[in-house]
C-alpha cells in the first residue's frame, strides 16, 4: 500500500502592535506504509528519522492518532504505543486538551541522566566511578574553555561564583550553584556533545550526592578552587585551567571514595 501524507503543524508567534499573534503553518511529511512485524518499533524509528533529519522541528505537532494510523496502515492502539515510546525517550511531549497532541521536544540530557541514575540505584556502578570519569573529562573541557570562552561566557561564570559567595551560609543553594559552574564551563566550549555529557553527569551528582558527607569538601574551598579555574579561563591559559579543574574534581573524587569505603 502506498504511503499517506500527514499534515504537520508548526506554531509561530509574532508581536504586532504589542499584541501576540499566533499563526499556524502546515506542511506535509510523507510516511511510507510498513509491514506488520514489530510495527510500533518501526513507527518509532520512522518518526525518529523525520525528527533527526529536521523535517519535524522542535515544537512541531505530530498528526493525530487517526491520521497516523491511516498513514502507517495500522491501528490507533499501535500508534498510541509508539507515541508512548517516543515520550519515554524524551522526543515528544504529549499535551492534553483541545489544543493538545504530541509535540516534538528539544532533546536534553534528562533522559540519559535518569537512565544512569537507575543504573546507579541498581549498583551497576557507584558515585566514585562517576567522579573518576569526571577526572578524565572535565580538565580537558576546562582547557577547551580557556581557548574558546566568549566574554558572555566569562561573565556568566563570574556571576555564578558571585552567587555562590552571596548564599554561602545556605544549606543547598551554594552547592547547586557550584555544580552550575561546571555546566557553564562546558557550555563555553561551544561543543554541544561536551555540554550534553557534562550536564548529564552533573544532573546525576545533584540527584544522588548528599554533599553534607564531604567533610573535606566544604563550600568555601570549592568556591576558591572555582575562582582559580575561572581566572585561568578568563586569562586564556589552557594548561592552567586543566590543572585547576583536575584539582577541583580530585577533591570530590577522593572524598566520595573515602565515604563509600567507610559506609
Amino acid at each position: 500500500m502506498a504511503g499517506e501524507k500527514c499534515s504537520i503543524i508548526d506554531t509561530t508567534e509574532d508581536r504586532i502592535g504589542g499584541k501576540k499573534q499566533v499563526g499556524i503553518r502546515k506542511h506535509e511529511v510523507k510516511f511510507e506504509s510498513i509491514s506488520r512485524t514489530k510495527i510500533p518499533e518501526i513507527i518509532v524509528s520512522k518518526i525518529k528519522e523525520k525528527i533527526f533529519s529536521g523535517e519535524l522541528g522542535v515544537g512541531s505537532k505530530l498528526p493525530g492518532e487517526r491520521e497516523l494510523a491511516l498513514s502507517f496502515s495500522t491501528s490507533r492502539i499501535t500508534i498510541r504505543d509508539a507515541i508512548r515510546t517516543l515520550e519515554t525517550l524524551g522526543l515528544v511531549e504529549v499535551k492534553r486538551g483541545a489544543e493538545g497532541g504530541a509535540f516534538i521536544k528539544e532533546i536534553n540530557s534528562a533522559c540519559f541522566s535518569d537512565f544512569l541514575s537507575d543504573m546507579l540505584a541498581q549498583r551497576l556502578f557507584n558515585i566514585s566511578d562517576i567522579t573518576e570519569a569526571r577526572l578524565m573529562l572535565e580538565p580537558h573541557v576546562a582547557e577547551f574553555s580557556a581557548e574558546r570562552a566568549s566574554e558572555e561566557d566569562i561573565s556568566q561564570m563570574r556571576e555564578c561564583i558571585n552567587e555562590a559567595k552571596l548564599h554561602i551560609t545556605e544549606e543547598k543553594r551554594p552547592r547547586s550553584t557550584n555544580i552550575a559552574f561546571h555546566n557553564l564551563v562546558a557550555k563555553s566550549t561551544n561543543n554541544k556533545m561536551i555540554y550534553f555529557e557534562i550536564t548529564s553527569i552533573t544532573r546525576i551528582m545533584i540527584k544522588n550526592v548528599d554533599y553534607s558527607i564531604l567533610d573535606n569538601h566544604d563550600i568555601s574551598s570549592t568556591i576558591e578552587r572555582h575562582e582559580r579555574i575561572f581566572k585561568a579561563i578568563k586569562n586564556h591559559r589552557p594548561k592552567e585551567a586543566h590543572k585547576e579543574m583536575y584539582n577541583d574534581i580530585e577533591m570530590v573524587h577522593l572524598a566520595l571514595k573515602k565515604y563509600e569505603k567507610n559506609k
